[in-house]
């Protein structure tokens, strides 16, 4: 009797010893994530480069819908040319920055939407015409456009659009071969088309065909073992965290994300085969790839993608796709 009792305390002992292991152990998750979460945020006091090209979208935005209202943004024109003071008076050449061009050819269709409109808006005219003829302009493409949108879709066939989708897959066999910089820029350029959240563009690719480079990166990439001396270009698709405020932490994951599936329809495009491995967060595999293709803090790193040019004949895994029907909620 006494032994089926101490069996028993015994027993009892073990499941309250686990029952603490576990708290314990969520305990220091939940403090390990809130600190991850900490850090993750890189949000700075200096807007001023965001803020050009939020009221510039803002801007944009509003001339591009339908019936705008007479003498729209005008407060919001006001602050992006205070913005653009502010920018000119600490950057040494100002036609040298994305965002000053965006903002600047923005705020130019801006005016002339407005004056056509019969508002007067003299003393902003007055500002951005100092500003013009100080430090100039690249002018970008900028506005809207009115586009026939059954010409448009009558120009596309599906079935090779379809073609294209369905024919791309992860490739892990390439060719011992560097993929050269012309190329790839004429794949950034085409991927450069993916949408992204107020059009602010945060991406960063830090890709590499370096022999050392790729084997240091394929040593910290995890998910790729038997083919890790296989892959012969990388590239580290990362976003800016400072274009971010504080009610948008992690929003830069999602902009990452949608750039990345663009990213390999653009090599796939351009006869390229790509593979896309996931970086966990906060991991040591994370910081030594941050090491070795030397990213700034402020970029939070999305994924790793193997690239090159696919040997003749290459193994594609079937994959095969949820129905529809597993994923779709009418609601």
């Amino acid at each position: 009797m006494e032994k089926n009792e101490n069996k028993g305390r015994i027993k009892m002992l073990r499941k309250v010893k686990r029952q603490m292991k576990s708290v314990i152990e969520g305990v220091a998750l939940r403090k390990k994530q809130k600190m991850l979460f900490k850090q993750e945020f890189q949000g700075g006091d200096d807007r001023n480069e965001v803020n050009l090209l939020l009221l510039a979208h803002s801007l944009e935005k509003g001339m591009g819908i339908n019936n705008p209202r007479r003498g729209f943004g005008i407060e919001k024109a006001t602050r992006l040319i205070n913005e653009i003071s502010i920018y000119v008076a600490r950057v040494k050449h100002p036609i040298t920055g994305y965002a000053y061009n965006e903002a600047m050819s923005v705020l130019g269709e801006y005016i002339q939407f407005t004056v056509n409109s019969g508002v007067d808006i003299s003393s902003l005219i007055d500002v951005y015409q100092r500003i013009l003829e100080q430090y100039g302009i690249k002018r970008v493409n900028a506005g809207y456009t009115e586009i026939d949108v059954d010409a448009l879709y009558n120009s596309i066939d599906f079935q090779s659009a379809l073609h294209f989708m369905e024919s791309r897959h992860s490739i892990r066999s390439f060719e011992k071969r560097p993929v050269l910089e012309a190329e790839m820029e004429k794949v950034l350029e085409t991927a450069s088309f993916a949408p992204s959240a107020c059009n602010r563009q945060p991406i960063k690719v830090f890709w590499t065909n370096n022999s050392n480079s790729v084997f240091q990166i394929s040593k910290c990439v995890p998910g790729n073992k038997g083919f890790e001396d296989d892959i012969p270009n990388w590239a580290i698709v990362a976003v800016d965290r400072t274009m971010f405020g504080e009610q948008e932490v992690l929003q830069w994951y999602v902009n990452g994300g949608i750039y990345v599936s663009h990213l390999v329809q653009a090599f796939h495009a351009h006869k390229l085969g790509s593979c896309i491995f996931q970086i966990p967060i906060g991991t040591d595999c994370a910081k030594d790839i941050q090491k070795v293709a030397d990213i700034p803090n402020q970029y939070a790193i999305v994924c790793a993608v193997g690239y090159g040019y696919p040997q003749h004949i290459v193994k594609c895994l079937a994959a095969a796709r949820k129905p529809v029907s597993d994923y779709e909620v009418y609601f």
